[in-house]
């Protein structure tokens, strides 16, 4: 499986389980590569538009928090950007974390709705 199908797997199952909630979660357009040039030219664009380096990939906002999630693949680790904003949002009551199945995801989600993490 790769980081997108990850996601979109993710995605699908919030959005068929909890369709209730669907204005509360939503990916975010920060995994541009720069391998070529338009797609550098792409990222500068985005920067100028407000993208932020580190932005973990999903964000989710329920009952006052604001939870973020990374979906990483094999030996994918979090970058030093990743953990700097994982800091910053976690100082501010918020809470991080790095997803390697729709398992793990749907355990995640379960416990926050049940409200089992407070």
């Amino acid at each position: 499986m790769t980081h997108n199908q990850l996601q979109a797997a993710c995605h699908l199952w919030m959005w068929n389980t909890y369709p209730a909630l669907r204005y509360l979660f939503h990916a975010n357009f920060n995994n541009l590569t720069t391998e070529t040039l338009d797609a550098r030219i792409q990222m500068a664009k985005m920067k100028h538009l407000g993208l932020v380096a580190g932005v973990l990939d999903y964000e989710f906002y329920y009952r006052g928090v604001f939870y973020a999630f990374d979906f990483k693949i094999g030996a994918d680790k979090l970058s030093d950007q990743q953990r700097a904003y994982i800091r910053a949002v976690e100082e501010h009551g918020g809470k991080c974390y790095e997803v390697r199945s729709l398992e793990e995801f749907q355990s995640l989600i379960r416990i926050i709705i049940n409200n089992d993490l407070f």
